[in-house]
């Protein structure tokens, strides 16, 4: 048959043209696009064409041509993976100029609904490849087609999951970003609220649910999961903002209903990039009588740590929750400028309360208390006796470091033993085979506040 026959035969079938109204609500089904794919190229000119001599691929009322054959510059472009598992082609408008390029299912099109994504990027492919979809074929029934469950990675037909190595391979490409909604609303919030709290909680960094393996692990539980909810340092990040916007109205009832004073506990931070930080608690009962504690600031200390610039830090925060009148007692450490910090923060507001007042209404640290109880026994300056004893031990003089601590009586015979004992494996397993009862192991490093020197 000649090319011109061609052309005539398939430009008088119905597929080149949208049918009637009629057709459609009797339940017509358009021509399969890899048909009219396959008829596209078998009319296509070796030499340039314009848009108006290429067969028009034709789906309910969108037209489209080849996207190579419209342009090209195209033909040795799409070099992209998910030209595997379908066709890029290019949508036209009423006057067939080029709306944009287009990428069409072939996985899809096979069960007679093509589905059709913006191929100005490949996200949405890629995760239309991987994820559930769910397709409405008529207004009477709704077809789900399990996933097509392919990545890049994992091609259709290979045979099980990613090794650890290919995880290693890719662990820096980027996920497919999610193109339809698979779970509520309601429950992603929650997922990612419980994900923002673990990392909290844990102290851990943003970057904890970028691991490969992890994610990994998240895909092998659920798919959709995986595919749907944002892992990225950036998300984690926007949303524990976003957390502390709709929780600070909830906090905030919870102030307000309290049963009792709102009392306050702080303390001041410096960073290892010399940056400082302020800790603000609120402590009170609520109004089922049981006791709560809320985190009511962790900022900056711009400026001096002066007691006159601590209270003011702090009077923005009481202000900001509302708690003026049911300020209580206030909590900090033994240091002489939160004296001067106090009698700022309870006279300003009222100027009433006297001297006695603020003394009576603050309590000590009773952690720091211990601290400078455990520090009574190294003398007068403690400092220098610790930071010679770490000289001592950075350059492996042992024997002058053992010296040291013994001047300091029992204590530094105690520190002297305990440090005889952890110095070698064998000693400390012959003291876990001693025949005595014992409640504890004292820990060498404790993270608790102040040092832990106690």
């Amino acid at each position: 048959m000649s090319e011109t026959a061609i052309k005539g035969s398939l430009a008088s079938s119905p597929s080149s043209s949208p049918p009637p109204p009629a057709f459609s609500r009797l339940g017509f089904r358009f021509k399969a696009i890899v048909k009219q794919y396959d008829a596209a190229l078998t009319l296509a000119s070796t030499a340039d064409s314009s848009v108006d001599d290429l067969y028009k691929i034709i789906w309910g009322q969108r037209r489209f041509v080849i996207a190579s054959l419209l342009d090209k510059r195209k033909s040795r472009g799409r070099r992209n993976w998910i030209g595997n598992h379908g066709w890029f082609l290019a949508e036209l408008r009423k006057d067939n100029t080029s709306s944009g390029d287009i990428w069409c299912c072939r996985l899809c099109d096979d069960k007679g609904a093509p589905r059709f994504f913006n191929a100005q990027s490949t996200s949405s492919a890629s995760a239309h490849l991987f994820k559930f979809v769910v397709l409405a074929i008529s207004r009477l029934s709704l077809t789900a087609f399990r996933a097509h469950r392919i990545t890049e990675t994992l091609e259709a037909g290979s045979s099980g999951d990613p090794s650890v190595l290919d995880l290693q391979r890719n662990g820096s490409e980027k996920r497919p970003a999610s193109s339809s909604l698979l779970l509520p609303r309601a429950k992603m919030a929650r997922i990612r609220e419980l994900s923002v709290g673990y990392i909290i909680d844990s102290n851990l960094p943003f970057t904890t649910f970028e691991s490969t393996y992890l994610q990994e692990l998240f895909r092998q539980l659920n798919s959709d999961l995986y595919a749907q909810v944002p892992w990225g340092r950036t998300s984690t990040k926007k949303d524990l903002e976003d957390i502390l916007v709709s929780k600070k109205a909830a906090v905030k009832e919870e102030l307000d209903n309290a049963v009792t004073q709102i009392h306050l506990s702080f303390d001041l931070w410096t960073s290892p990039n010399r940056l400082a930080f302020i800790s603000i608690f609120g402590h009170f009962i609520d109004r089922r009588h049981l006791y709560q504690s809320r985190l009511l600031a962790f900022k900056r200390q711009i400026g001096s740590h002066a007691s006159e610039n601590i209270a003011y830090t702090i009077r923005n925060v009481i202000r900001d929750w509302g708690i003026d009148c049911k300020l209580g007692v206030s909590i900090c450490d033994n240091a002489a400028s939160n004296d001067v910090c106090l009698r700022n923060l309870y006279t300003t507001p009222d100027a009433s309360i006297t001297r006695a007042d603020t003394e009576a209404r603050r309590m000590r640290c009773f952690g720091h208390i211990l601290n400078l109880v455990a520090q009574a026994f190294y003398g007068d300056d403690a400092a220098s006796f610790e930071l010679q004893s770490e000289a001592y031990d950075m350059l492996e003089r042992v024997e002058e470091d053992l010296e040291h601590w013994r001047a300091k009586g029992p204590v530094g015979k105690l520190h002297n033993i305990v440090k005889f004992i952890r110095a070698s494996p064998q000693r400390t397993e012959a003291g876990d085979q001693l025949d005595f009862p014992r409640t504890a192991t004292m820990a060498s490093r404790c993270k608790g506040r102040h040092q832990s020197l106690f």
